[in-house]
Order: C-alpha cells, then sequence, then structure tokens
C-alpha cells in the first residue's frame, strides 16, 4: 500500500505514467539486496528503453546506495553519482550534471545518454499536488508487472545478502535534566560542569 500510495503522489505531481512490479515471490522477501534490484529494474529499463534513468542515492530502507550504478553498469551505459544538479538536452544526447565529492568538492561534468544518475534529496523543487491532480491520479491505471512479465527468475529476488541482527545501539551518554526556575537550574549545571572539568 505504501509502495502504491508513493507512485499515485508521483502521478499526482505530473508524472505521465506509472509502471509497478510487484510479485508474490517478494512478499516473503525480508530484504532486497543490490544485486536483486538491479535485476528488476534492468528488466524494466531493457523494456522500456528510457534515455535517462533516475534513481535516489540510496534507499529509504536500508541505506544502501549501489543500486543506480550497478543497474548502469549491468545495462553498460554512462552514469553519474550523488548528481546535485542537472541539465539534460536529450537531442544532444548529453546530460551536464553537478556531482558531489568528498569533502565539499563539486565535479562538473557531462555524461553521454542513455545513462543512469543517482539523484540526491533537494536538487529541485517538488510540484505540490493539486487536488484535481490527486483526483485524476486515483483514477489512473497503474502498469503491474510480475517477475515472470519481465523474464526475471524467482530466484533472484533471493539475493546473496541477509540480514542476520538489526537493533539500536545502547547511549553511551546519560542525560541529566533539571526542572525549577533558571536560577536553580543555572546552579546545578555549573556544579556539574565542575564536576566533569569544564569549568572552574
Amino acid at each position: 500500500e505504501d509502495c502504491e500510495q508513493t507512485i499515485r503522489q508521483a502521478l499526482a505531481k505530473g508524472a505521465d505514467r506509472a509502471i509497478r512490479v510487484w510479485d508474490d515471490a517478494l512478499e516473503d522477501v525480508d530484504l532486497l539486496d543490490v544485486g536483486a534490484k538491479t535485476e528488476i529494474l534492468r528488466a524494466v529499463v531493457d523494456r522500456e528503453e528510457p534515455d535517462l534513468v533516475l534513481t535516489g542515492v540510496q534507499s529509504g530502507d536500508d541505506n544502501w546506495g549501489g543500486t543506480g550504478v550497478s543497474l548502469a553498469a549491468d545495462l553498460g551505459i554512462e552514469w553519474g553519482a550523488v548528481v546535485n544538479h542537472l541539465e539534460h538536452d536529450l537531442e544532444d544526447g548529453v546530460a551536464s550534471v553537478r556531482r558531489e565529492l568528498e569533502g565539499g568538492v563539486e565535479e562538473l561534468t557531462e555524461i553521454e545518454l542513455p545513462a543512469a544518475l543517482t539523484i540526491q534529496t533537494g536538487i529541485n523543487e517538488p510540484r505540490y499536488a493539486s487536488l484535481r491532480g490527486i483526483r485524476q491520479a486515483q483514477r489512473k491505471e497503474l502498469d503491474v508487472h510480475a517477475l515472470d512479465d519481465l523474464g526475471v527468475d524467482e530466484g533472484a529476488v533471493e539475493g546473496a545478502v541477509t540480514v542476520t541482527d538489526m537493533y539500536e545501539p545502547e547511549s553511551e551518554s546519560d542525560v541529566t535534566v533539571w526542572e525549577g526556575s533558571a536560577e536553580e537550574t543555572a546552579a546545578e549545571l555549573g556544579e556539574l560542569l565542575r564536576e566533569k572539568g569544564v569549568a572552574p
């Protein structure tokens, strides 16, 4: 349901059409690793033959950042990662991108299309969905494909990575909360800072 709602939000904001990949084989999968996502997306890209594939820098569920680049490598097309500005001319077959590198450095480069780009949050000013757009999006048909429709074997979604444990790490610091007047709490804070050697 969350996935469909996200797709419908994109339609409400102006997307022409949407493709959703869903299969019963995906329901019991705890984790789609980069290889599995790449396999599925490659099948969709092979069908659609787009000039430009845009993915996020990393996924919201597992925070891996390899899917877009892995997809480009699998397709044998150009790629750019962590793109924060994009201008493209489909007629010229070139995308001009600015991408973030480490240490606050940015790179300006041109990438020949077809290409896959991983897009940084904040690259654009998202449109607000109008009430009319929301209503139209609810009525639009979604193009839903099963794995078999795309020629993807169910075994491909099992992946090579298994999550063995996930937990919230214990906090290494204690928090002290003071209640009362500013004078009382300031005195208590001053005492604590002296005990810790931070204040004389």
